[in-house]
């Protein structure tokens, strides 16, 4: 039923009401406490609380709510809810802790019972909870420090690649100065230089193959540095000034460097590993 049609029918009824028992309740007014009387006024009184109660009921109904403010009908069951669901985990641990206390009796022994009981189901709780920390303390250990293992060895490799490189040119040049007194004229120099430029250009190939995701995580790592240290935290100093020019300066000196920092950082990680798992098992 629409909400037009609720307030008609209760106008109606009201209407009908009135109609009906309007003789009753002039009687009513117009005589004395007789028994008739008080029969007449208990009629009349009766009817105007059957209409007064079919009111109250298409009020609170979906009908006619809204013309009476459903919005802050709706805004109160919002707020009883939340307020119920922030206190539902409030209310189950006291019902918990009594029922647990007081499960075995009301005596002092059988409550002191119950609150040991209550006692170690909370110890092994936690200790549970501290388990699942450890143990996800522990995956996340294993993930970084793989890897810092997985750049260790992609810069070992890188090195080994580039040494034996160095190795290839070496034994080609030692093998084209025995051509060269095997050749007669120019055309050995020549030979030389086209052996020489041709393996250059693998090793500089090589070399850019397993420099090329170092290269973008650490130029990543940088920029990133930038963008909270200078933009975001606005700590331009001379300092900071002096870290970035050598982070940019860094990738042409050595990879040696970068191999010992990340052998630093993976001995202060198990470091701080070892520090945390002694402290949450003691």
């Amino acid at each position: 039923m629409g909400q037009q049609e609720e307030a008609e029918k209760i106008k109606g009824d009201v209407s009908k009401t009135t109609s009906e028992h309007a003789g009753d309740l002039g009687g009513a007014m117009g005589g004395g406490c007789s028994p008739a009387l008080a029969t007449q006024a208990s009629s009349t009184f009766a009817a105007v609380q059957n209409v007064a109660s079919q009111i109250t009921t298409a009020l609170s109904g979906l009908g006619v709510g809204s013309l009476l403010g459903m919005d802050d009908s709706l805004k109160k069951i919002y707020d009883n809810a939340k307020t119920t669901n922030q206190q539902a985990l409030y209310n189950e641990y006291v019902a918990e802790k009594n029922y647990v206390t007081n499960k075995y009796g009301s005596g002092l022994d059988l409550i002191s019972k119950g609150t040991t009981e209550y006692n170690d189901l909370l110890v092994n709780r936690y200790k549970a909870l501290g388990n699942n920390e450890l143990v996800e303390l522990n995956t996340k250990h294993v993930e970084i420090n793989n890897l810092i293992m997985d750049f260790i060895k992609v810069i070992g490799e890188q090195n080994i690649a580039v040494t034996n490189m160095q190795k290839v040119m070496e034994d080609v040049v030692e093998d084209n100065k025995h051509l060269l007194n095997a050749i007669n004229g120019g055309k050995s120099d020549l030979y030389t230089f086209n052996r020489k430029s041709m393996y250059e250009s693998k090793l500089k190939e090589s070399v850019e193959n397993w420099t090329l995701i170092p290269g973008i995580i650490y130029w990543t790592l940088v920029i990133l540095w930038v963008c909270i240290v200078m933009f975001y935290l606005k700590n331009v100093t001379l300092i900071s000034v002096g870290i970035l020019i050598g982070l940019i300066l860094y990738p042409y000196f050595s990879t040696p460097v970068f191999l010992w920092v990340l052998e630093i950082i993976q001995s202060i990680w198990n470091f701080i590993f070892m520090a945390v798992h002694n402290r949450i098992s003691a």
